[in-house]
């Protein structure tokens, strides 16, 4: 399955073959390490996928939206919430008040998967081509995501999970909170 992710639209099949595959390839992505729904992503941009019908387009929006929101209340060693993120903005999906949510929840599975955003994402890159799949998205969604990542709210999500979290997470969070630091300090210079 991950051979055809990867080459169809380019060298194997037509739209409608992978349109008649992408229910199982979304299915796919949400188990770790199956199918990269960034890849999905790119493939979906490719066979021009707002040109779609309506009730198709819908419903691709609210499954990678479904998607993101489970993927942010899960474990890191479980799923990369950043993957689906990443995938909604090459998409050009509005995550409408999923970022909110996300720092409201005070959730210590939200402030980690935030934390790996900070820590190990490469969406922080002056360098377009050094952002990974952040490549890809138009560069006013990344000013966004980074402005929501550096946000005072985004900082007290971290520090409040911080004095719950396990031993083995912490240092996460710790690194996380200094990478934040730091790069709001290059942001005022």
């Amino acid at each position: 399955v991950q051979e055809y992710a990867l080459s169809a639209l380019t060298t194997v099949g037509t739209i409608e073959d992978y349109k008649h595959f992408l229910p199982r390839l979304l299915e796919l992505a949400t188990e770790p390490g199956a199918v990269e729904p960034q890849m999905i992503a790119l493939k979906l941009e490719m066979a021009a996928w707002r040109t779609w019908p309506q009730n198709e387009q819908r419903s691709l929006e609210e499954i990678f939206i479904h998607a993101c929101t489970d993927a942010f209340k899960r474990h890191t060693d479980d799923v990369l919430a950043g993957d689906w993120l990443v995938s909604l903005a090459i998409l050009n999906i509005d995550p409408g008040g999923l970022r909110t949510d996300v720092l409201a929840s005070n959730d210590d599975c939200c402030g980690l998967q935030v934390a790996y955003l900070l820590v190990l994402s490469c969406l922080f890159e002056s360098d377009p081509s050094e952002r990974g799949y952040w490549e890809d998205v138009l560069e006013t969604t990344v000013k966004e995501t980074r402005s929501w990542l550096l946000s005072e709210e985004t900082r007290s999500l971290l520090l409040s999970v911080s004095l719950r979290i396990r031993s083995k997470d912490s240092w996460l969070l710790e690194k996380a909170m200094a990478r934040r630091e730091e790069l709001v300090r290059e942001r005022l210079h």
